[in-house]
C-alpha cells in the first residue's frame, strides 16, 4: 500500500510546479565560462565543489579560500586543486 503524501512533500511539489513558467524551454542554456572544480576529501568524506562564476579567476580564488579553510579541519586532504572544467 502506498504511503500518503506528507505535507512537506506536497509543498515541495507545489513549489516545483510554481517555478515551471520561469524555465526557458526554447533552447539549451550554456555557461559563458567553464566551471572551476575542486575534488578532495572534507571531514573524511569525498567532496566536490563546482563553481560557475563570470570570472574563472574569481571562482578559483574562492575555491582556494574554501580549501584553505578546510585544511584546518581534521580528516581533510586535497586530492586535486581547482581545475577548469569545460562546459557540458
Amino acid at each position: 500500500m502506498a504511503s500518503p503524501i506528507t505535507r512537506r512533500r506536497a509543498i515541495c511539489i507545489m513549489a516545483a510546479a510554481a517555478g515551471l513558467p520561469l524555465l526557458d524551454l526554447r533552447g539549451r542554456a550554456e555557461a559563458a565560462v567553464a566551471a572551476v572544480t575542486w575534488r578532495g576529501r572534507a571531514l573524511g568524506a569525498p567532496a566536490t565543489l563546482i563553481l560557475n562564476l563570470e570570472s574563472q579567476a574569481d571562482a578559483a580564488g574562492l575555491v582556494d579560500r574554501v580549501v584553505a579553510g578546510l585544511r584546518g579541519w581534521r580528516g581533510c586532504s586535497v586530492c586535486t586543486s581547482a581545475i577548469p572544467r569545460s562546459p557540458s
